[in-house]
């Protein structure tokens, strides 16, 4: 089940970060000097780098290889996106519960369908999951999470963070 990410004020001065699976946040760019690339070489499970050496090879044909896709598409890690935007891409489930503190901010969640290996065709295919319909709890806490931003002035609202 997933926890909330505890908000960090401070993350406008880096670049971002990654949340893994386990929820722990890798920040980009800061004080670590962390980056996708340095995540796919040194922290991923035996069989997250099987598949990154097969994402290597697959997208080299069409010179579209980005670490951060791999991290988010098929690794299934979250990106607090800080650059452009104040955005959360995601390919995991219930992103408004997870990042509830972030939405609260004003973050936007961007949804992505995660990508799995088709070991027959040799290809990675997008898996249509239909999460966007189908997780009513996850609806519920978009909807009181609107309700808020609507009522309550940006610098108060950190009174309604959850842990």
């Amino acid at each position: 089940m997933s926890k909330t990410i505890p908000y960090i004020k401070n993350i406008e001065i880096l670049s971002g970060a990654f949340v893994t699976l386990k929820n722990e946040i890798i920040l980009v760019h800061g004080k670590h000097e962390k980056t996708a690339e340095d995540i796919c070489n040194n922290r991923l499970a035996p069989q997250e780098k099987h598949l990154f050496e097969l994402w290597k090879k697959y997208n080299k044909k069409y010179s579209t290889f980005r670490e951060e896709d791999f991290l988010i598409l098929v690794a299934l890690y979250d990106k607090i996106e800080n650059v452009v935007k104040r955005q959360i891409t995601t390919a995991g489930t219930s992103p408004y519960k997870k990042f509830y503190n972030y939405c609260l901010m004003d973050w936007k969640i961007k949804r992505e369908n995660p990508l799995i290996y088709n070991q027959e065709k040799q290809q990675f295919e997008e898996l249509h999951t239909g999460w966007e319909f189908t997780n009513n709890e996850d609806v519920e806490i978009q909807q009181e999470i609107d309700e808020i931003r609507k009522n309550v002035p940006y610098e108060d609202r950190y009174l309604f963070f959850k842990k």
